[in-house]
């Protein structure tokens, strides 16, 4: 390349710097915009409208927002997170428009949070490993498809993920200001606010948050009044959005979250229960053949039987069904939630087989191996590096509690009950920033060692 023209492109790029970009932060824009048209082209997709509740919900509220929808259709049946966040792209649809054009708006919304996204995180991990992390993290997050392919699909994930990151970047800005101001406690509240909101079943990283708070306190640091402060804000938060979803005209009578968490917890009780290593997905089309999958569908036609006849709701059936199973199977429930903490790490494509999977010139079985290993490769070593960074910096880990407590929140929970391995996708951000570090702290240290002690230096 012309070092003039090379010249040019640089000075260019350092113009933006009032705005807050580098030269990077350019680079990993149209890096990520390149990694979306490769994954694009991928012979496999996330399902592109979800389980559609999602799509339907948003897609109504922005027409009501519009005036072209009557608000008494207006419903959060689920987690409302994702309709509140697909409805904003969703008021750029004309009314009338294919599901199909909802879908591009929903993957380009998602896109630019991805690329904020990408930008927080380099500046979390250059906070906590200097800027080489920073660059590791953009890298790793790169590199791993799986953290772009959801992209495709109207899901949970999404926002949950932004949230998460949101999180990171609002507790490492507000832990280096001297003074703990409101403006750091809103942040950190809105990013867990829409973290929990999206994933409800991540509620458990509220006491976490609350633990960390009062170690913190214990410990002296003011880091943990700032926590305490984020930790009330975010519960008064939850319970007026809470009050005001439950106040929607079209929200049915019986709310269904509760009764989709039985569901839930119910056919969760059969993943893994005798086929410890059938790890397909939890679906007709794939495990009709499978023995703890027709068990399910017989104890399920079993229970609905029994709800007709003693007219109890199917979802208390099935709570009190899941408890006793808890107790007189302990040990089964035990196996299962290891394999389940097991598989949530292993990332699998179950919509294609293995004799149809083609990945440009590659395809049939040696292709979606080959595939498969590079791309657990990669996430057990990311898995890896977090791990050790947590042993290396055990004592400060409180301090960096947003890189981890996520990742427990719902681990925990899908150990217990129920396991994909896109439900732990809003917690890798945490880890990505964990495992940039660690990965940095051994270049430096390598690099050092081969030029007598002088460590080599990354600046953005």
């Amino acid at each position: 390349m012309n070092s003039n023209y090379w010249s040019q492109f640089t000075k260019g790029a350092s113009r933006l710097k009032w705005l807050g970009f580098d030269l990077w932060d350019l680079v990993t824009l149209l890096s990520l915009l390149a990694c979306f048209l490769l994954v694009a082209k991928l012979p496999f997709a996330a399902q592109a409208l979800g389980d559609m509740d999602f799509h339907i919900e948003a897609k109504t509220l922005s027409a009501a927002l519009k005036g072209e929808e009557n608000w008494t259709n207006v419903a959060m049946t689920n987690a409302p997170g994702p309709v509140l966040y697909y409805a904003f792209p969703y008021l750029f649809v004309k009314q009338g428009s294919s599901d199909r054009d909802y879908w591009r708006a929903a993957v380009v919304w998602t896109a630019l949070w991805m690329g904020v996204s990408l930008l927080l995180l380099r500046r979390a991990a250059a906070r906590v490993g200097g800027a080489a992390a920073g660059i590791l993290a953009v890298l790793i997050t790169l590199f791993n498809p799986f953290n772009i392919y959801y992209a495709f699909g109207v899901n949970a994930e999404n926002p949950a993920y932004v949230g998460a990151v949101l999180m990171i970047a609002a507790w490492f800005w507000a832990s280096e200001k001297e003074e703990r101001s409101w403006s750091g406690v809103l942040g950190l509240s809105l990013g867990t606010v829409v973290f929990i909101l999206s994933r409800p079943n991540g509620a458990l990283i509220l006491p976490l948050m609350a633990l960390t708070a009062i170690v913190l306190a214990r410990r002296g640091n003011r880091d943990g009044i700032l926590l305490g402060r984020s930790v009330f804000v975010v519960v008064c938060l939850l319970a007026v959005m809470a009050f005001m979803v439950n106040q929607l005209p079209g929200r049915p009578k019986t709310a269904r979250q509760g009764s989709y968490l039985a569901y839930v917890l119910f056919h969760g009780s059969f993943q893994y229960r005798t086929e410890t290593w059938d790890w397909r997905f939890w679906g007709n089309s794939y495990r009709s053949d499978s023995f703890d999958y027709i068990t399910w569908r017989e104890e399920l036609a079993s229970l609905k039987l029994r709800s007709q006849k003693e007219g109890v709701p199917l979802a208390s059936l099935q709570y009190r069904w899941v408890k006793d199973d808890f107790l007189k199977h302990p040990l089964v429930r035990l196996k299962m939630a290891a394999v389940r903490v097991l598989s949530l790490q292993v990332a699998l494509v179950n919509s294609v087989k293995s004799q149809a999977f083609k990945l440009g010139p590659w395809h049939g079985p040696t292709a979606y191996w080959s595939f498969h290993i590079a791309i657990n490769a990669i996430n057990i070593l990311v898995l890896g590096c977090a791990v050790g960074f947590a042993f290396r910096q055990h004592e400060a880990l409180w301090s960096v509690w947003p890189l981890w407590v996520p990742f427990i929140a719902l681990l925990a929970f899908h150990a217990l009950f129920y396991a994909e391995t896109r439900y732990l996708l809003p917690a890798r951000p945490g880890l990505v920033v964990m495992a940039a570090a660690m990965a940095a702290g051994a270049l430096k240290l390598r690099t050092a060692g081969r030029k007598g002690g002088k460590s080599l230096e990354i600046t953005a």
